[in-house]
């Protein structure tokens, strides 16, 4: 299994757009129907449907847009489609089974509330994630079955390798986020700024946390967001060191203005 070396950390978040630009799939009443895109760097995906990496997400209609890029780009990917994110997986018959890395599939079922990424085979791959589709909510549900420590410092700095979700709100207004999981003591914390193009390391210039919260299972924060500006959602471990601290049956649950 491959351990992320990185201050380890999963970082969650949620762009809105109008869709104009084709790059998400149109609402049934028009391509200026407000669209969300969920996208996902570094997500670390371990072998097993018992592993499955999943998301669930408030869309309008009964599918999505998803590309899912792993690295290599030979590893083998299921995408189930689900009714929610806690739901029983469903018969392999209902996947979309060696989905091409790096291809945008649509992915979807009647009752659509979420995704199931299962990989194939005996070895973890790193992988991207795309997901854009029109909003019926904007609410976002992440369920990760292991999150691994790592070591900070090197190449791995400011987000450049550890698993993380872009945000850029297109409206201002109130923000929550709640994490559980089972294991050592974390921090959650929303950053202002450009995570994404990871402008620390480029400028110098450190982000603003906008809200913080350290320690124990259950961790959540409550804030306002402005608009327009890019944010990120980190949940990572406390203690930034590596070793066999796991994280297990981590759930992040967090909402952002509409």
């Amino acid at each position: 299994m491959r351990t992320v070396v990185a201050c380890l950390a999963s970082v969650v978040a949620i762009g809105a757009c109008t869709g104009d630009d084709g790059t998400v799939p149109s609402a049934p009443t028009g391509r200026n129907a407000p669209t969300v895109e969920v996208l996902g760097q570094n997500l670390e995906l371990l072998p097993g449907i018992q592993n499955a990496f999943r998301v669930g997400f408030e869309p309008r209609g009964s599918s999505v847009d998803i590309i899912v890029t792993a690295r290599p780009d030979t590893a083998r990917i299921t995408i189930c489609p689900l009714g929610s994110v806690d739901d029983a997986l469903p018969a392999v018959t209902s996947c979309r089974r060696d989905l091409p890395s790096g291809v945008r599939e649509s992915v979807g079922r009647p009752g659509f509330g979420g995704v199931a990424i299962i990989l194939d085979g005996d070895d973890a791959v790193s992988a991207d994630l795309f997901v854009g589709y029109p909003e019926a909510g904007r609410a976002l549900a992440i369920r990760m079955p292991v999150l691994q420590s790592g070591s900070p410092g090197g190449t791995c700095d400011d987000n450049a390798c550890n698993p993380f979700f872009e945000l850029r709100p297109t409206r201002g207004g109130p923000f929550d986020a709640r994490a559980t999981w089972d294991g050592p003591e974390a921090t959650l914390v929303l950053l202002q700024g450009r995570v994404l193009g990871r402008a620390q390391t480029a400028t110098g210039l450190p982000y603003v946390e906008a809200a913080r919260a350290d320690g124990s299972a259950p961790l959540g924060i409550d804030t306002t967001m402005s608009a327009p500006g890019e944010y990120a959602l980190v949940f990572r471990h406390r203690a930034q060191r590596s070793g066999d601290d796991v994280m297990r049956d981590v759930r992040i649950d967090a909402s952002w203005p509409g």
